[in-house]
């Protein structure tokens, strides 16, 4: 497997999912505020003997406005450039993911149906932990010959009030 290939396994367990979780009755017009949940994940499959734990650091979102929708700050006043910027925390191991939540602005509509317009640019980053992921693991099983033989045991302790030498034969 050469370098790019597996950098490009390791980026596709990177996913990111977009969902509008709030607007303004059924539909979504043009100078409406409307809200999108960016959800990150980490899909890769768990750690086990056989196979590393890819772990995801510091994962960064890039939310970038399109002609159809502007990212706004939290009072509804359009968010100066291009876009908003979040850090998502992290670390992020198989099986978890994080979500933020951005504040839109409704510029305009396709002018024939469509099934979605797109409203954002979402460009994610991550950086994946080197040290878990090149961590390895071995396993071995110890091994040793049993024999069903005579089952050899200390001299019985004595009965009390009885006294018997140190090393002397049981009776």
């Amino acid at each position: 497997m050469t370098a790019l290939e597996l950098w490009t396994e390791l980026a596709g367990f990177l996913r990111t999912d977009t969902r509008v979780v709030h607007q303004v009755g059924q539909t979504i017009n043009v100078g409406e505020l409307f809200t999108v949940r960016v959800t990150v994940r980490n899909a890769a499959p768990p750690q086990t003997a056989t196979s590393p734990l890819v772990r995801f650091l510091g994962p960064y979102l890039y939310l970038y406005r399109t002609d159809y929708a502007q990212p706004v700050l939290p009072d509804g006043t359009p968010v100066d450039g291009i876009g908003h910027e979040a850090d998502m925390g992290g670390p992020l191991d198989p099986g978890q993911s994080l979500s933020e939540e951005f504040r839109l602005l409704a510029l305009k509509a396709f002018s024939m149906p469509t099934p979605a317009e797109q409203i954002a640019n979402v460009w994610t980053t991550a950086s994946v932990d080197l040290a878990a992921f090149f961590k390895l693991c071995t396993f071995t099983v110890a091994k040793a010959q049993i024999y069903p033989g005579l089952h050899v045991s200390p001299a019985p302790l004595p009965f009390a009030g009885e006294r018997r030498e140190p090393w002397s034969a049981a009776r």
